[in-house]
């Protein structure tokens, strides 16, 4: 199947993406969002099928238009078979007349039908150059048949075996004859028309045995001995099959012969979401051309545009599903009586109207010769189709073409939709220059729309409702920009052999290692191989105990070719070896691998001297040479090895990283030898050295120093290599932030005393549109090339072979294990098991890679988490040592979709959302325009909405990893081993698409004030709140409208308030705000005015004294005269002891560090400093304070040493009597409060409220009308004891009626009840066993009731008066009034739902035992589905509380007729004249009643013919009959 996420399994394709503003006839809207447009990715250089042609029949019909006079027959012919007005029909279909031959052999080329279809040839050949015509014989000659019946045998019947050769002869004269008597050849010649349908008309049944004996005994010899090289057409049956063909196919003596496999397209099922196309394995198999040969209905005529996408859309079902090579429809033309029908029915392209002389009256163009002309018109015979999108939303069904002889691309776009539809199309490996639309809508056809140009590979355009249109387009190849790979893919080294390119790069710690890329254009490169599996298993590699081998691996490969051999070298950095690896098939292996003494040859290359020796060149700095054996497989014994550039780096400058990255090439007798530098100061060079022997003396100079356009970064290391046309190119790279070293390929010249001379770094100058084959969607279905990498055996099995085959864009972070991941445990699914725990990703086994790319891209996951374990993550991660991810976390039992950032160092799990499903979809979007490099995370429940999770990852290239981001997929476990998890797609995109919403919060208070250090992206908040105070109240708004905010709020302190943002049911946030109780004291600063005991002013400096003043509350102290002076800056003993000071005596209940917290005000730098201490002991002063308060009065940490407010430490304070000391330093300082905790929460402290006792009242929020309901009242916030209580209620007596009242407990007793003034009640209450305290305490327990005939409204009963009465001090305390308004809903009819009950108990009856299938008595799948539908809708109105009698009644109605209908849909058997067996007879009642509908007047006699239920008798329900004859 061909589908978005199937097709985006090909290589993601580079779309410049210009966009097209097409002209108001495509009604295109500029105000449509990009990210709601779907898309139709088109990959020009994907081919699918020839196209051979479209067209249709004159068989019996030639002369109707033979007979007209111009000119009404040259509009028809032109509506047909004109390539600038009409369809342009491109091949034509006639019959091969029985009668053309006698028994004696005469052949009457006379015949009236081969007359008639000569005429017609001969006119479309001369008039619009058709030229393939094929014929279809629909019997043998009679003489040739036994069992026929008809006027002349031609009915029915079959192909006597003694006749073969002559039927042989037959076919193979009739071709030859029809060149030579008519000068006309036969493109190709079909066997038989209908082989397995037995009308009462010409046929003749054929078998699959009957035609495998005929082709491979008669007709190839026949064929072969008279030189017919006409195209063999077979099988022709009714329906979409190959099956009569297979024997013929599956026989190689018989199956070289059959050119053709024709299919014809009727009895096509409307539930079928193919309309009969099939996808026919055999004839796909042996590369036999697919044509359908026939296709129509019979039903009545529909000349409207609803008929022409019907076939427009079977026309694409066949191009897409079924891969035809030919479309034909059944006629050209047909006509109908109009005074017997003057509808007619759909078997033609056009419909002739005639009187009853058969006179021409008039003709329908129908609207499906227009929709099949979308396709012939402009998809001409020798067209290929490309890959693409087919069906990119609901109701839009595309396909597209190329014409291989001049590049033009066709686009066909249908929209079945009522409404326009806007779409993108994204062209892939061409850039459109211009195009042509085209349309056939209810009031178009073909119409032309004008020319539009673009000069570029994306244009959008909106598709009419109810319209085919055809885009025809000129393309061209542009010059390829760079980097042609936007992605981590450093060190490269490049070779060509004959016309192929191949490339190797550093792959480091990911296996398997050293990628063979491949390319035809230097700008193109796939994955086709890799040089091994893994190089060694031992703790590093498998990241165990703690180790690893980040940044390690294989470096710098070198890549050669000599005398029919491959070589890759490079040095391990882990292993400590120099490697070389050796095959003479570098797509598919195998490989030798040989280990060179001496450990690791730094950045070293390969060179193959024209005498026979072989040299290494390596080094950094020093450039050395070693000598090699002749093949390459060891250390030359006593062969050369010495340094032959002391100082390669001299040439672009001292200092920095010396010269390395070495490529030695022998180019017209001279040795180069190309590096790398970064002298200091400068950016990365390539460097160049050249001598005339390879050890000596070289001369060196800078061969390119130059940065991109979009990054100054320099371009630099590498090779050169010489194309197929003779041109040189460097191919370098360049760094490029987190995404990692990009490759250029840079265009070369030779000066004329012979040094390499690089051209500009932007463009390569080679005409290609780029591709990335190098990374690739993935549905996780199994490949069909297992990896051709040289194997490394490992003890345990860890490493053998598993029977699954990863694409090749894939690799593994370390070493994988090959027991815990599969492509086959679940066919489509790539699962990943647990095999061992970790303790995060960066040491979690088989993770699976592959790269990311620039300038932006995203990687999408399906993924299903149902058997995780406890302690599993799974998910996608943006991994480098600096790594993100969004991931399944399980906990127990619980999911939660996270995003983890691990950029600090450590795994940070930002975010958690609740998960309640199995299936859940995950994304990375990561950004690396103008090394932004900040990688964002997504999930979504249906893959449809998405939601942003977590906080922005700040990618950074880190030197340990060494590598551009990769997309990670993982499971690991940090607990239990065996959880799995299977991922069912990986889908790239190269545009960030963001969340669908925002679900953010704009806003977070606790009680009205903003949380001090809000950030919508941070999602977790601490803050302290004094023990037993009442937990803050949180509010919240969102940044959407749309979405929905939920507010958990704490029931305690300590505790937790939630806020959850969500939107259309996706929870997509969730805020956490943590109240916490540490050891807190509270200090009025005004205290210190009274001069007490416990809180005092000493002393006066320079005049300067502590005073009271206003504060943001109440009183405040000042450090005055405010006149900006530094009145005590020293902090030695004699300095404070002379300084003012405020003193505050606290008993400290608890022992710990306590941070000092003041509220001040300063207003400028002069006034903003203090000295603190402890017991008069100086501890620390704290500057800065105008950075918080900025004039105002602000919460200052004094204790924090911070950068805004320096200086503070906590304090260290023992429990029990201590002194605070605060000294004025700087005059006008200003202090309200302090406070001093332990929490070293960074959010403004809560300051502790008194508790003040209240009479709340608590009741249900809502009551039905006339009902009774509870009112309770309690006593809160109490601290004294209270014995009595004397209440008084009000509450809205037009609402309710008071009733009664009882104490809440037997320790209450209620003394006196005054009810006697209308709305209120007076209690008198008294506590006997023991007095009331505490947080809340239940008192009274009242009933009250809806007042009779009360709906609709509101009311409200009220506290208004609570004296509590203390003892045994006798003092009486007014409590807080607490208030609850009540609503009362509406008064409910009572609907009686008896009648819907019983009808669904008997309707579910009948759905349970009905039986699906196609035997009589069996149900249609469709039927069964409707009639659920049905049932459900009645099963929603019986449950649904609200609804009214009238929908009751109308579900029972519609039900009894679903019921109905679902009866009359069960499979009639075909014996419908009841004799035993399924026959002709049967046949005959159907044929009788043919045509008739259920406006017929006997419809109730004929109705037992319509097999198939739909009130009309047609050729579906012939078809049914026949088929069951056969069975």
């Amino acid at each position: 199947m061909e589908n978005g996420w199937v097709d985006s399994r090909a290589a993601l394709k580079v779309s410049l993406c210009l966009s097209l503003i097409v002209s108001s006839m495509l009604s295109f809207h500029k105000s449509t969002h990009a990210a709601s447009i779907p898309t139709v990715n088109i990959d020009y250089n994907i081919e699918k099928q020839e196209i051979d042609g479209f067209g249709a029949s004159n068989a019996w019909s030639t002369g109707i238009v033979q007979n007209l006079a111009n000119p009404p027959q040259k509009e028809i012919l032109d509506a047909l078979f004109s390539t600038s007005t009409g369809a342009g029909l491109s091949m034509v279909r006639n019959r091969l007349p029985y009668d053309i031959v006698s028994e004696s052999g005469t052949w009457n080329w006379n015949n009236w039908d081969i007359n008639g279809t000569t005429w017609l040839f001969n006119k479309i050949k001369t008039d619009y150059n058709v030229t393939k015509f094929f014929t279809t014989p629909w019997t043998p000659p009679p003489f040739m048949k036994t069992g026929s019946t008809g006027t002349n045998g031609e009915i029915g019947g079959k192909l006597r075996t003694d006749k073969y050769q002559a039927y042989a002869d037959f076919l193979a004269d009739y071709v030859t004859g029809f060149k030579t008597n008519k000068g006309i050849d036969i493109s190709a010649v079909s066997i038989q028309n209908e082989p397995n349908w037995a009308p009462n008309y010409e046929s003749s049944s054929w078998s699959a045995d009957d035609f495998h004996n005929f082709v491979k005994g008669y007709l190839k010899p026949t064929f072969a001995q008279k030189g017919v090289t006409a195209k063999l057409i077979m099988p022709e049956g009714l329906n979409f099959s190959e099956d009569l063909a297979v024997p013929t196919l599956n026989d190689a003596d018989s199956r070289d012969r059959v050119d053709i496999v024709g299919v014809h397209q009727y009895a096509v099922n409307q539930q079928d979401p193919n309309l009969g196309a099939k996808w026919l394995t055999q004839t796909k198999l042996y590369n036999k051309k697919l044509w359908v040969t026939e296709a129509s209905v019979g039903e009545p005529n529909d000349p409207t545009i609803n008929d022409g996408i019907y076939w427009a859309k079977m026309i694409h079902k066949d191009m897409t599903v079924a891969e035809v090579n030919a479309f034909n429809y059944w006629w050209l033309w047909n006509n109908t009586k109009d005074s017997v029908n003057s509808v007619g029915d759909k078997g033609a392209l056009i419909t002739f109207h005639t009187d009853d002389n058969g006179s021409v009256k008039s003709y329908d163009l129908n609207k499906r010769l227009y929709t099949l002309g979308q396709f012939s018109r402009f998809v001409r015979p020798g067209y290929k189709r490309v890959n693409s999108d087919v069906s990119p939303a609901t109701g839009i069904y595309t396909t597209a073409y190329k014409d291989p002889s001049n590049g033009k691309l066709v686009i066909t776009a249908i929209n079945e939709n009522d409404n326009d539809t806007p779409l993108t199309f994204n062209v892939n490996g061409k850039t459109v220059k211009s195009f042509t639309t085209y349309r056939t809508s209810s009031s178009e056809n073909i119409a032309n729309l004008g020319d539009t140009t673009v000069n570029g590979s994306s244009l959008q355009a909106a598709l009419k409702g109810k319209s085919v249109t055809t885009f025809y387009a000129d393309v061209y190849t542009p010059i390829a920009k760079n980097p042609i790979i936007w992605a981590d893919v450093p060190d490269v080294d490049v070779i060509r052999v004959n016309d192929t390119y191949y490339m190797t790069s550093t792959t480091m710690h990911v296996n398997p290692g050293v990628p063979i890329m491949k390319s035809k254009d230097l700008v193109n490169w796939e994955i086709v191989n890799y040089v091994y599996d893994i190089l060694a298993s031992t703790d590093k590699q498998t990241l165990s105990n703690g180790q690893n081998i980040y940044g390690k691996g294989s470096w710098a490969s070198s890549l050669r070719y000599n005398n029919g051999k491959f070589y890759v070298v490079f040095a391990s950095n882990d292993t400590g070896k120099t490697y070389i690896f050796q095959t003479t098939d570098i797509e598919k292996g195998p490989w030798e691998k040989y280990e060179l003494a001496g450990g690791v040859y730094h950045d070293m290359s390969l060179l193959f001297d024209d005498d026979g020796r072989v040299y290494l060149v390596y080094g950094g700095g020093a450039i050395k040479i070693i000598e090699l054996t002749s093949d390459a497989t060891a250390i030359k014994a006593g062969g050369m090895n010495k340094t032959i550039i002391q100082n390669a780096s001299a040439p672009g400058g001292s200092g920095g990283l010396g010269a390395e990255g070495s490529h030695i090439q022998k180019i017209n007798g001279k040795y180069y030898i190309f590096n790398i530098s970064w002298p200091t100061g400068s950016i990365r060079t390539e460097l160049v050295h050249r001598a005339d022997t390879i050890d000596g003396t070289y001369e060196g100079k800078i061969a390119l120093r130059s940065g991109s356009t979009s990054n100054s970064a320099g371009i630099a290391q590498g090779g050169i290599v010489q194309a197929v046309d003779g041109k040189w190119y460097g191919m370098l790279f360049q760094d490029y932030g987190s995404v990692g070293r990009i490759p250029y390929i840079v265009a070369m010249t030779w000066s004329q005393d012979g040094w390499p001379v690089f051209g500009d770094v932007n463009d390569t100058g080679i005409p290609a549109v780029l591709s990335r084959s190098w990374v690739s969607s993935d549905n996780f279905d199994q490949g069909t090339v297992k990896v051709g990498a040289y194997h490394t055996e490992v003890a345990g099995g860890e490493n053998d072979y598993n029977g699954s085959n990863l694409a090749l864009v894939w690799q593994w972070n370390h070493n994988p294990d090959n027991r815990f991941w599969s492509l086959t445990d679940r066919p489509g699914y790539l699962r990943l098991t647990t095999g061992r725990t970790s303790t995060s990703i960066l040491d979690a086994r088989n993770t699976l890679t592959q790269r990311t790319f620039g300038p932006e891209s995203s990687g999408t996951i399906a993924i299903d988490v149902s058997h995780m374990k406890d302690g599993d993550y799974a998910g996608i991660s943006a991994f480098q040592q600096n790594y993100g991810f969004v991931g399944v976390k399980m906990s127990g039992t619980t999911k939660s979709v996270v995003m983890v950032n691990g950029s600090s160092g450590s795994a940070v799990e930002i975010a958690s959302v609740p998960l309640t499903q199995n299936t859940v979809y995950l994304r990375s979007e990561l950004d690396f325009k103008n090394r932004t490099d900040k990688a964002k995370f997504y999930y979504s429940l249906d893959g449809e909405r998405w939601a942003s999770i977590g906080n922005t990852l700040q990618m950074s290239y880190t030197l340990p990893h060494f590598m551009g981001y990769r997309f990670a997929l993982f499971n690991y476990s940090t607990k239990t081993t065996g959880g799995y998890v299977d991922f069912d797609s990986f889908k790239l995109d190269d545009k960030l698409v963001g969340s669908n919403f925002d679900t953010n919060l704009k806003s977070l208070q606790l009680n009205g004030a903003q949380v001090n250090g809000f950030s919508p992206s941070t999602y977790t908040y601490s803050l302290d709140v004094p023990v037993g105070s009442a937990p803050p109240q949180v509010t919240a708004v969102s940044n959407d409208p749309g979405a929905s905010v939920t507010i958990t709020q704490a029931s305690a302190v300590p505790g937790k308030a939630t806020v959850t943002v969500s939107r259309e049911g996706l929870q997509a946030t969730v805020y956490t705000i943590n109240f916490n109780t540490p050891a807190i004291v509270a200090v009025e600063a005004e205290a210190a005015a009274a001069n007490s005991a416990n809180a005092y002013v000493f002393g006066t400096a320079n005049g300067h004294t502590w005073s009271l003043v206003d504060g943001l509350s109440t009183k405040a102290m000042q450090f005055s005269p405010d006149d900006g002076t530094a009145v005590t800056p020293g902090t030695d003993a004699a300095s404070l002891a002379a300084g003012s000071r405020l003193n505050y005596k606290i008993n400290f209940t608890t022992a710990g560090t306590y941070y000092v917290w003041i509220l001040a005000k300063s207003h400028s730098f002069q006034t903003d400093s203090v000295h603190v201490g402890l017991d008069n002991t100086y501890k620390f002063t704290s500057n800065g304070i105008q950075n918080v308060s900025n004039s105002q009065f602000k919460w200052v940490n004094l204790s924090n040493g911070g950068t805004l407010v320096t200086g503070g430490t906590p304090l260290n304070i023992t429990a029990g009597a201590h002194e605070l000391n605060l000294w004025g330093r700087e005059s006008g300082l200003i202090i309200d409060r302090i406070y001093v905790t332990t929490s070293d929460a960074t959010t403004d402290p809560v300051w502790p409220q008194p508790l003040v006792p209240a009479a709340a009242i608590s009741a249900a929020s809502s009551v039905n009308p006339g009902s009774s309901f509870t009112v309770a009242v309690s006593l809160n916030n109490v601290t004294q004891n209270v014995y009595a209580q004397d209440i008084t209620l009000s509450y809205d007596s037009s609402v309710f009626d008071y009733v009664s009242a009882a104490s809440a407990s037997n320790n209450i007793q209620l003394v006196t009840e005054d009810k006697s003034t209308a709305g209120k009640v007076r209690l008198i209450t008294a506590n006997t066993g023991g007095g009331i305290s505490g947080a809340s305490t239940p008192v009274l327990s009242l009933i009250f009731k809806v007042k009779g005939g009360v709906q609709n409204t509101s009311g409200t009963i009220a506290a208004t008066q609570a004296k509590l009465g203390v003892a045994p001090e006798g003092t009486v305390v007014q409590a807080e009034l607490g208030s609850k308004s009540i609503s009362v809903g509406a008064i409910v009819a009572v609907v009686d739902k008896t009648a819907l009950t019983t009808a669904i108990t008997s309707a579910q009856s009948l759905y349970d035992t009905a039986v699906v299938g196609t035997a009589a008595g069996q149900y249609p799948q469709a039927a069964k589905d409707a009639f659920g539908v049905a049932l459900n809708a009645a099963k929603a109105v019986k449950d649904n509380q609200s609804a009214t009698q009238s929908q009751v009644d109308n579900a029972v109605t519609a039900l009894g007729s679903a019921v109905d209908t679902f009866k009359a849909q069960v499979n009639k058997s075909a014996d419908i004249n009841k004799d035993g067996s399924i026959n002709v007879g049967d046949l005959a009642m159907v044929a009788y009643h043919y045509g008739k509908n259920s406006n017929s007047t006997d419809w109730a006699t004929a109705k037992i013919a319509d097999m198939n239920n739909d009130n009309k008798i047609d050729i579906m329900d012939l078809a049914f009959i026949a088929s069951k004859i056969f069975e």
